[in-house]
Formats: structure tokens, sequence, C-alpha cells
């Protein structure tokens, strides 16, 4: 009987740092944990990806800024204050531990899997998740996404592709359609109870 290798986990980058902290982009390599205390201003985007179960920290004790954020895997993200994107808010794979806590969140959208939940007291923007989760739901199972995103937006199957959209969005173009946007920003909805998914 052959004899599994045992993974050694690679060791935690751990950084700390005093803001107000300004970057041109933040990406860093899992498993790693960043912890700020102050304000965080990036011009570009912060991905916060990870590679399966590499349970990583961010966390800021301040106001964060920047264009997109992703935060997936095993990332675990606190922000005591406001967290504030030009663009978009990316987040999956919560049965990892990916998850997301802020008082606020600002974005053009916010787009979330199934599994995957994003713990803000306010939020303002678009929102794409499991009702279950208590988010308001500006796109629903009901709505084709071909009528609301660009062809390159979508999968084979004609869903909205979180990927390609994170993608789109960080590469500077938008993945709505011209006015659909507005449409779905128009849309009067609100959130349920907030609970985790049955």
């Amino acid at each position: 009987m052959e004899e599994r290798a045992e993974r050694t986990p690679p060791p935690v980058e751990l950084h700390l740092a005093t803001g107000p902290l300004r970057l041109a982009a933040l990406k860093p390599t899992s498993p790693w944990a960043l912890i700020i205390d102050g304000d965080l201003e990036v011009s570009g985007d912060i991905d916060l990806s990870t590679e399966p179960y590499e349970t990583s920290l961010f966390v800021v004790l301040g106001h964060v800024r920047a264009r997109n954020l992703r935060f997936d895997g095993s990332a675990a993200c606190f922000v005591s204050k406001s967290l504030v994107l030009s663009g978009g808010c990316f987040g999956s794979h919560g049965d990892e531990g990916a998850a997301l806590y802020a008082e606020s969140l600002t974005a053009r959208t916010l787009m979330l899997d199934g599994h995957t939940g994003a713990n803000v007291a306010t939020l303002e923007g678009v929102a794409f998740g499991s009702e279950d989760w208590g988010l308001p739901q500006h796109f629903t199972s009901a709505d084709r996404a071909a009528d609301f995103f660009i062809a390159e937006a979508l999968n084979a199957e004609g869903d909205l592709d979180q990927g390609r959209a994170w993608t789109l969005m960080t590469s500077g173009r938008d993945p709505f359609l011209p006015g659909a946007y507005e449409l779905l920003r128009a849309r009067k909805v609100e959130a349920p109870g907030r609970e985790k998914p049955r």
C-alpha cells in the first residue's frame, strides 16, 4: 500500500501596518494575515483570494477605499468602518471560510455565490446572491442574465459568471448592458431577516 505524502502547509505571511496606507494594488499570496491600524486606500483592486482552505485574515481598523475587491476561498475580511468601492465587491467559497464584515459597504455591485454572505450594517449598490443571506435581491432567479449583462459576462449556460464579471471590471469594462444597471438599481427591494442559508 502506497503512503500518501503529507502536505506541509506554507507559512503564514504576517503583515502589520499603521495607516493611513496607500497602495496601487493589493494581492497577497495565501496564507496571510494583514492587519492595518488605520485607513487603507488602494487606487486599483484588492484581490483577497486564497488557495483552498488556506485560512487568511484581513483586518482594517478604519476605512477602506478601492476600485474592486474580491474575497474568495478562505479569506475572512473585517473592516471596522466603511468599505467604499467605485466598482464591484465579489465573494465566493464561503463554505471554505470566505466572509466579509464591514460597518457599511458602498459599491456599484455586490456579487456573491450561494455559499457566501456579506455582513454589513448598510449596503449601497446592486446586490446578487442567495436570498437566504438576508441581503436585498436586485437580480433574482426569475431574471434572465442575458437581459442585463454583456455576453462576455455569461457562462456557456447563459448565466452570470462571477469570475468573468470580475475580469471585466478589473480591466475597466462594464459587465452590464446599456441601461441595465440603472434598471436594477431602481428596483425597490427589501432585505428579509438576516440569517445563514439553510
